[in-house]
């Protein structure tokens, strides 16, 4: 790790190109997430069956786009997660979602059941994805980091944007295709729910994200607890396989 007296000039060196760079408008998208379980004598594989049904009959059936994921986990603590995969929607916006889901509930019962007999969910959710440095691999399977963090006292959403961009030019000249994302969450949560957002990094794979965790080590941590330090605080993060389920295409 660098020491601090090296590491700070490199922070204010980023800072200044941040400062320079074009303000945009970043993408935001509306996601929802389904906690399931398998039934006995189920598993994933039986959930692709269904999901691929479901991919087939919902073309020209819904007024909206919808992606849809499988994530499995691959590092976590199992009493953290009673589950054992989580249905990832995308769409572009909540009444998109919202849409898409009066549309499903109008319709969708024969495949629902299909979906309940093979691994019924016991909870759902809804977020708002913020892209903050875009992945190119989108649609693919890859694998995300995700870690539950909170806001400081006093600070704002917004206020992380001016850090968002010294971070990203960082992760941009130390060649890190990973892609980053944050999650607020929305409705849906559970009342213990503490998390503020959460921060959700992609990868193409498990050897892209050791490549990823050994530039940390090497530097990148330094340089972001400078930057976010004391913006926020994160706890330690999992990870999860996410497989294309399939997509709506709108009518």
């Amino acid at each position: 790790m660098k020491s601090l007296h090296l590491a700070l000039p490199l922070l204010a060196s980023f800072i200044s190109t941040s400062v320079l760079a074009d303000h945009h408008e970043r993408r935001t998208d509306a996601i929802e997430l389904f906690q399931c379980s398998y039934s006995e004598g189920s598993d994933i594989s039986d959930v692709k069956k269904v999901a691929a049904e479901w991919d087939e009959w919902t073309d020209g059936k819904f007024s909206h786009a919808y992606d849809a994921y499988l994530l499995q986990p691959i590092k976590y603590a199992g009493a953290d997660f009673p589950f054992d995969y989580i249905w990832l929607g995308v769409t572009d916006t909540q009444e998109a979602m919202g849409r898409g889901t009066d549309e499903w509930i109008a319709t969708g019962s024969r495949i629902q059941k299909k979906f309940d007999s093979v691994a019924p969910c016991s909870g759902s959710s809804q977020a708002v994805s913020t892209e903050i440095k875009p992945y190119a691999n989108i649609g693919e399977t890859g694998f995300l980091q995700i870690s539950s963090c909170e806001l400081h006292e006093g600070v704002r959403y917004e206020d992380l944007e001016s850090s968002d961009l010294s971070w990203v030019d960082w992760l941009t000249k130390n060649d890190i295709a990973a892609g980053l994302y944050r999650w607020k969450p929305s409705v849906g949560f559970g009342r213990n729910q503490t998390a503020d957002f959460y921060n959700v990094y992609v990868v193409e794979s498990l050897a892209d994200r050791g490549a990823t965790a050994d530039k940390m080590l090497s530097g990148g941590s330094e340089i972001a607890r400078l930057l976010y330090g004391r913006l926020y605080s994160c706890d330690s993060p999992r990870v999860w396989m996410s497989e294309p389920a399939g997509s709506i295409v709108p009518r």
